[in-house]
This record gives structure tokens, C-alpha cells and sequence, in this order.
């Protein structure tokens, strides 16, 4: 039993045994990073990511089996299903940015969920080596640089900027841009609207630091047209 799994475990060959074994590996290792992204509340966790990964492994599995079972195929190309799976899971990411209401810290999310698929192609290929070295990676990345990121907010006073627009598609990147001029530092920016007002409101965590006083930063920002009110609260 154990040589059989040990066997089917290295072949390149895709059968039964083999894409069980590639399978598991493939939900195991989207699991252990969903999980991570579940623990931080996120719009996709664990059953997100682990059917992505599934699907992911799932696809590779195709794109090997299908040239191994029909070598008659000369004009098929099976790297072709891989690299649109790469495409799909891309709108997919986009999709948990757009249902976060515009909350950056979305972005790793999608930027996980783009990962997690490369870990499921790579248990679908068999190389089981580099699928794991990627989700340990991740993981460490996601957990230590969520702690640094708590660190430094700690460090010093968070400050919560809130600014009410009088439009719905107001341009951030000009305040975030002002923001930054005055050398202070953003930890995070959630976005809403209400399209029937036609009123917008960003809520952008900020570093409230001794050395760069915040009150030429809110003053530049009031420039902006458009803006309704400007509020800076403690966090």
C-alpha cells in the first residue's frame, strides 16, 4: 500500500491514485491559506480558496491527462486551459475587491486568491515541492507583515481622516497623493457610496505623528472641490 502511494506519489503519469493524491495536496494547501485570510474576516476564506485551489489543481490534471490520452492530437496546445485559468481567477480576484466597497486591503486578498491557484496548477503538475514553499511563504508574508503593520499603527496615535463627498466618484488618488506629500503615513482606506444621494465617503486610517502635524494635510485636502466635510477622529 505504501509503495503503491509512494509510486503514484512521484509518476508523471496521470491516473486515478495520482490525481487523488494531487488533488488533496492541491485542497490542502488552498485550505491552509484560506483559513489564514478566514481569521481576518475577509469577503473570501477558506471554502473560497479551497475550491479554487481544487479547480485549479483540477485544470492542470486536464491539461496533462488530455495530450497523454489522445497523443493522436498533434495541433493542441495543453498548456492552453492553465493559462486561461490564470485569466479567470484574476476577474475573480477583482470580484472580492469590488464586494469589499473599495476597501484596499482587498487587494491581498485578490492578490491571495491569485496565489492560491498557482499553488493548485502546481500540485496539479506534481510539483508538490514549490506548491508547498509557496503556501509557508504566503502565510508567513500575511501573518508577520499583518503583525508589523500593527506594530507600527500602535507606534503611534492612529488617526481616522473621514471625508464626505458631494459625488459618488470622487478621485482618491489626489488625496491619498496630499496625504503622502506631508510625509504621513496611510495604514488603510475604506471606500462607500450611496449612489441615490450621490453622496461618497472615504474613511482613510492614518498616523497621527508628532513630527508631521496634520493640520497643513487637512487643510490641502479642503482644496479639493467637492468635499462636504472633513472629520479626524481617534481610532
Amino acid at each position: 500500500m505504501i509503495e503503491q502511494f509512494i509510486e503514484n506519489f512521484n509518476t508523471v503519469e496521470i491516473n486515478t491514485y495520482s490525481s487523488i493524491i494531487r488533488l488533496g495536496i492541491g485542497l490542502i494547501l488552498s485550505i491552509i491559506i484560506g483559513m489564514e485570510r478566514q481569521r481576518r474576516r475577509q469577503s473570501a476564506g477558506a471554502r473560497t480558496f479551497a475550491l479554487i485551489g481544487l479547480a485549479s489543481t483540477g485544470a492542470v490534471l486536464i491539461s496533462i491527462w488530455i495530450p497523454q490520452s489522445y497523443p493522436h492530437f498533434l495541433n493542441g496546445d495543453p498548456g492552453r486551459i492553465a493559462a486561461q485559468l490564470v485569466t479567470g481567477v484574476g476577474f475573480l480576484g477583482a470580484g472580492t475587491i469590488i464586494q469589499s466597497k473599495g476597501n484596499v486591503h482587498g487587494l491581498t486578498t485578490a492578490a491571495s486568491i491569485l496565489l492560491v491557484a498557482i499553488v493548485g496548477m502546481c500540485a496539479g503538475a506534481g510539483m508538490f515541492l514549490p506548491a508547498i514553499i509557496l503556501t509557508i511563504t504566503a502565510v508567513l508574508i500575511l501573518i508577520i507583515l499583518e503583525r508589523s503593520d500593527r506594530y507600527r499603527a500602535m507606534s503611534g496615535d492612529a488617526k481616522q481622516l473621514i471625508i464626505k463627498f458631494r459625488r459618488y466618484n470622487p478621485d482618491i488618488d489626489q488625496i491619498t497623493s496630499i496625504i503622502r506629500n506631508h510625509k504621513i503615513h496611510i495604514y488603510g482606506v475604506t471606500f462607500s457610496k450611496n449612489l441615490e444621494a450621490n453622496h461618497s465617503e472615504y474613511r482613510i486610517k492614518i498616523q497621527d505623528s508628532a513630527i508631521q502635524p496634520l493640520e497643513p494635510m487637512i487643510e490641502a485636502i479642503k482644496e479639493i472641490s467637492d468635499i462636504e466635510t472633513i472629520t479626524l477622529t481617534d481610532m
